[in-house]
């Protein structure tokens, strides 16, 4: 807008219900953190949710054998300088790329979804946002952007963005607490403003801008 002088409408990237396969929530006796897609190792890192889980495992918050970390599509070559195994009591599994629609209905079969978040490059939204978004499972993103990303999740309800070990750990310990009581928990969400970000409404938020020109 200042560059231009002028007002400036974003449409931001969504997501497609249509491609979400159907399936009912799944009873799982581990609380499953997942995620889904490639790191990159210079800009993105898992360890301050492992450490924070790993402490929370440590103070008995957590039993260890009831919490486990999904890394699905990361490779071994991607995650190799973190030291992974320098947390024993974290259990975590690093799992091949699948196809985009089996990715999808694991993100909706898991207990929450793990977003790491780029805090130095304000306004980046990725696919795996959206992708999370129309899973409908709690979103942790990592850390807090104080951004676009923020910003997204406090409209929606559609997850929390935190930052140190503690607040992540506080957090887990509270999902998973939730968890406990009913194994298809999920947050307050805004079903109205995580519609708005569906393709349909986006092509009715073109249109009316188009028509407003």
């Amino acid at each position: 807008e200042k560059e231009l002088n002028r007002d400036v409408c974003v449409i931001t990237n969504g997501f497609d219900p249509g491609v979400f396969p159907t399936t009912d929530p799944v009873a799982e006796e581990t609380f499953t953190i997942l995620l889904a897609g490639t790191i990159n190792p210079r800009r993105l890192t898992p360890v301050p949710l492992l450490k924070a889980i790993e402490s929370a495992i440590i103070k008995g918050r957590i039993p260890e054998d009831r919490i486990h970390v999904r890394l699905l599509g990361p490779t071994s070559k991607s995650v190799s300088g973190f030291a992974l195994d320098q947390f024993k009591r974290v259990s975590y599994s690093l799992e091949q790329r699948i196809a985009h629609k089996d990715a999808l209905l694991q993100q909706m079969q898991s207990s929450a979804l793990l977003l790491l978040t780029y805090p130095d490059e304000p306004g980046i939204l990725t696919g795996k946002l959206f992708d999370y978004l129309g899973a409908g499972r709690p979103i942790l993103a990592i850390p807090d952007d104080r951004g676009s990303i923020s910003q997204l999740l406090s409209e929606t309800g559609a997850g929390i963005s935190v930052t140190t070990c503690t607040e992540i750990e506080n957090l887990l310990v509270e999902w998973f607490q939730l968890w406990e009581k009913d194994k298809a928990f999920n947050l307050q969400r805004n079903d109205l403003a995580i519609r708005s970000y569906s393709r349909k409404e986006q092509a009715k938020q073109m249109a009316a801008l188009l028509n407003s020109l």
